[in-house]
């Protein structure tokens, strides 16, 4: 980690299969051209004979910010726009032609490093086992997680962006219930891969609290694998289910922090100079 060539924070993503260097090299690229929430690209370089990837350097992943929290708990508003952000992400991806095949919250960074305040925007990281949709290739399990995994990860099947997508509502449950069905670190992985592709999508959604977000997974299944999401009418549960909070999308989240900076910001600037009373709360 350090400063790169125009003085950009940088990190580098280390490779010791050139075959997963070459192909995150060539999505990464692919993505930047297509817009700007995905990680940018520097450069690449060797580390110790092993190839690299440049990248920008981006914030915490969400699974620090997660277990920051109390209780480790967020709040729905925060579940949900997080979800928003990495459905339109992954729709994007998808729209290129790929799959991302290992989404989990440790692949989720939250904000640019250095970066303070809001801490809005979350960016989708790792394309290491990502692959083109139309490549008819098993996935093979370990290479990706167990956690959220689809139904055809568990089987070994072709992935599709259906699969993508069941991952996030999984993810979104382990968010809002810190539990996934039939998964714990303890008990004999086949064993759980076993009982977790017997599963109805009313056993993954029972204990959602929302039911937009018992509506997104019930959706999300019921879509043939072949076919394309339907990405509009999931997105539309997302921010329904902020409406009905009686709230809209904003830029706060559970870690957004004000600082003093940003509130006289919002503070008329005649007020300010009027020199009337101490914005700042301080006492003498």
């Amino acid at each position: 980690m350090g400063l790169y060539q125009d003085g950009e924070h940088a990190c580098a993503k280390v490779f010791n299969k050139q075959e997963i260097f070459l192909k995150e090299l060539s999505i990464a690229k692919k993505l930047n051209e297509i817009c700007n929430v995905f990680p940018k690209v520097l450069g690449v370089d060797e580390y110790e004979e092993n190839s690299c990837i440049i990248y920008e350097r981006l914030g915490e992943p969400l699974s620090v910010k997660m277990d920051l929290q109390p209780r480790r708990q967020l709040s729905l508003k925060t579940i949900i726009q997080v979800g928003t952000q990495i459905l339109d992400q992954l729709r994007l991806m998808h729209q290129a032609g790929y799959v991302h095949c290992d989404l989990k919250p440790e692949n989720i960074l939250v904000g640019r490093y250095g970066e303070q305040g809001m801490l809005s925007q979350v960016y989708l990281i790792d394309f290491g086992f990502s692959r083109a949709i139309e490549t008819v290739e098993t996935f093979e399990l370990g290479s990706g997680n167990v956690a959220f995994a689809s139904p055809n990860s568990l089987r070994n099947r072709t992935i599709f962006p259906r699969d993508d997508l069941i991952s996030l509502a999984l993810m979104l449950t382990y968010m809002m219930n810190k539990f996934i069905p039939h998964f714990n670190n303890e008990d004999d992985i086949e064993d759980q891969k076993r009982s977790r592709i017997k599963m109805e999508p009313a056993t993954y959604c029972r204990r959602y609290k929302c039911k937009e977000l018992r509506e997104f997974l019930e959706l999300v299944f019921k879509t043939a694998q072949e076919k394309t999401p339907d990405y509009v009418k999931l997105r539309f549960l997302l921010t329904k289910a902020l409406l009905d909070m009686n709230t809209a999308p904003t830029k706060w989240m559970d870690w957004s922090t004000w600082h003093l900076s940003q509130v006289i910001n919002l503070i008329p600037r005649e007020r300010i100079n009027s020199g009337d009373e101490d914005i700042t709360g301080a006492e003498d």
